[in-house]
Parts: structure tokens; sequence; C-alpha cells
């Protein structure tokens, strides 16, 4: 048993030292943690020097690289950013300042980083709506708050707009569950469904059991059932059968604001408290586990192609009429009844969606987008854009950008 007053000495002793001891307790199997540590890096190179250290790999099997929370070499620091609910009582006791991540649930009483868990569902449920699903599912692992949270807003929203919803619950209250078992009970609930049908996934873990269980029971995808997940964990999406699509998450900015709100806490110039550092999406990475239109009129569905084949042109509904069979007036008309929405309003939504991953992904000069998209200059391209999205395209770069952080 380790006494108190041994950890304080320990805590004392690193804060005499010049250069800041931070302990990284975060996984890296994960794109969550591998791009909050990478946020952190980066605060570390342009702001403040720190000792950072992690867990050692798992192929170092020996007592001395235990991850034990009662050893105090594992605990003892200036600071930490931790991806685990379990604070020993010492490390509370002397006040270490200690940032957790919302993995299963937050830090009691500290700081952390966690989801917007609203604007994620929200996200999710444009994204079927934008490809005319009117049948919808969520799907989540049982005991979880935070897939809770999405899945509770997932659904509320999709009941306000009158689609149809359902829920499915994987495993028990531990998240422990038997892989065929679920494979087979996932897939028996989705024979049971009506198709075309979309199902949200909290995650991407959650999106490749699904897929997996389309693939046990014969279940095409997506022609018949669309999958989305959340996190954009390209080592799980990408090599997926199909491609996954899924949910971008800012997790580097957080790592860079955790970092930030750790500095200012251990040099005394703001106090430890509930402060939550949060977690926004910036936009769907569409793979082809989504990559379909669920709509049963021809025309509208080629009509919908079309825009979204053309979105990074200067296209005007007078193309989208001339691409198909129809008078302005019946597309218009069947526009309305099928998706509710006029066809200048998908193309100016599809429009700024192009722009959008434009300014997330690339450092591009708003200027050479606004070439790139066929607008005629900046002032364009910037009335068009936050008549959309309520905010300039500079204010959305350095809001969600991944070339803004630090800048």
């Amino acid at each position: 048993m380790i006494s108190e007053r041994f950890l304080a000495t320990i805590h004392q002793n690193n804060c005499i030292m010049k250069i800041p001891k931070v302990i990284l307790r975060i996984e890296t199997s994960r794109a969550c943690g591998r791009g909050i540590l990478l946020g952190v890096s980066k605060y570390c190179r342009l702001f403040s020097q720190w000792r950072l250290t992690q867990k050692m790999p798992f192929y170092f099997d020996s007592a001395s690289f235990s991850d034990n929370p009662s050893r105090p070499e594992n605990w003892m620091a200036d600071g930490m950013i931790v991806a685990r609910p379990d604070i020993p009582k010492a490390v509370r006791e002397i006040g270490l300042p200690v940032i957790g991540i919302d993995v299963l649930e937050p830090v009691a009483d500290m700081p952390n980083i966690v989801g917007d868990n609203d604007s994620i569902a929200e996200m999710g449920l444009k994204h079927f709506i934008d490809r005319g699903f009117s049948r919808l599912a969520y799907c989540e692992f049982k005991g979880i708050p935070w897939a809770i949270e999405r899945g509770t807003k997932f659904i509320a929203v999709a009941k306000e707009k009158g689609l149809e919803i359902v829920k499915y619950t994987v495993g028990d209250s531990t998240g422990r569950f038997s892989w065929d078992e679920e494979l087979n009970a996932i897939g028996a609930w989705l024979k049971s469904m009506q198709y075309p049908l979309g199902i949200f996934a909290c995650n991407d873990d959650c999106a490749k059991l699904i897929s997996a269980a389309c693939q046990a029971a014969n279940v095409r995808c997506p022609e018949e059932v669309a999958i989305l997940g959340a996190d954009n964990d390209e080592m799980i999406c990408l090599p997926n059968d199909p491609p996954l699509s899924s949910i971008v998450l800012d997790f580097e900015k957080a790592g860079f604001e955790a970092a930030g709100l750790l500095d200012r806490i251990m040099k005394d110039q703001e106090k430890s408290a509930s402060q939550r550092i949060v977690l926004h999406p910036t936009h769907v990475e569409t793979r082809k586990s989504t990559d379909v239109l669920a709509v049963k009129d021809n025309e509208v569905a080629a009509a919908l192609q079309y825009i979204r084949d053309h979105a990074d042109q200067a296209i005007g509904v007078p193309d989208v009429v001339e691409a198909s069979s129809l008078s302005r007036r019946g597309l218009e008309c069947r526009f309305k009844a099928v998706l509710g929405k006029s066809i200048n309003r998908i193309i100016r939504q599809q429009r700024a969606e192009k722009v959008s991953k434009l300014l997330i992904e690339t450092n591009l000069p708003i200027s050479q987008i606004a070439y790139k998209l066929g607008f005629t200059d900046i002032e364009h391209i910037s009335r068009f854009f936050r008549s959309i999205k309520q905010m300039s395209p500079s204010e959305f770069r350095k809001q969600y950008g991944r070339y803004s952080i630090g800048s």
C-alpha cells in the first residue's frame, strides 16, 4: 500500500522539474486515441515542452512494465490525459490534474473530452434523408451512455420527421457478447425488416458487426441495408466489404484543446473542474456502405444521381431537368412528393457539402476552392456558404479544418 505522503513527495519533486511530466493513458488501436495523441503532440510542439510518457507496447509482457494503478510511476506526474474512469483515490487526493476521455463514461468531477452526441445523431439522420431513406434503425452497444445519447436523439428527430424508426441493442450490460450468437441474432432481426433500410450504428465497431451480420444472413449492403458508423476509423472502415461510411469527428482538435486546458491547469491559470472539451462531427466520409439512393421513383433517383455526380460544377435546376425526361414542373412536383424538398435546395445542399469537404480536408485557399467548384469569386462562395451553414468559409475552416489546429 502506497502512503499518501510518499505520493505527495513524488508529485512535489516532479513539480520542481523544468520540463513537466505528462502521462498519457490513451488506447492507440482506435482512431479516437490516435487523433487525440496527435493533437496533444502538436500542442506540445507549438506551445509547451512536456516529457510525455505512454503505456509500454503490448509485446513487453513483463511485471516491470505493468500498468497497475498501484504503481506510483504509472500515475505520478504533473498531469495526465487518461481514457479510463477509475482514477485511484490517492491521485485524486493530491490534486493531480487529470483530463478524462469519455470512452465508456466521463471521469467524475474532472475535465473530460466528450462527443457532441446530438450533432452526431443529426448528421447521421441527414445523411440518410439526403439519400431518400424513410425506414431507419439505430444500433447500439448496451449500457454505454454516449451510445444511448446518440440513439435517443437520432430516434427522436426521425420520429419528428415522420420516419419509420426502430432500435437494436447489442450485448449485455457489461458489453460482453458471443460473436456468433450476435451475428445470428442481428441477421434474424435484419431478415424481419422491410427494405431499403438505413442503419446508423453508434460507432464503427458496431457498424462492422452489422455488416458481418448482413453477409452471414445474405442481406445485400447497401442495396437492401445501408450502414453508417461514427469515428471514421479507417483501419475498421476500409478493410470491410463493403467499405463503411462513417461520421468524421475532430479528434485531433479535441486533443489539442485538452492539452491546452491541462497546460493552463498545471500553471494554475485555470482551476480543474468539470470542463467539457467537445468532439464535434465535421462531415460524413461516404463509402460504398451508404452509396445508394433509396428512392423508388426512378426519375427522382436519376435526377438525384445527376446532382451528386455534378455537384462540383455550377449546375442549376435547368441542367437537372434537361438530364431527365420530365418537365420542370413535373420533376419539381415529384421532388416535393418524394423528398419534401425542391430541386434547387438539393443542389445547394450538395454544393455546400463539396465546399465543406475541401475546407476541412485541404489547405487550399478559398479563392482556389471557389474556382475549382465553379463559383465566380470569393464573395460569391462566401454568400452561398453562409446561407447554408450560417458561417463564412473561413469561420468553418477555423472550427473544423484539419490544417487549422494551432494556427
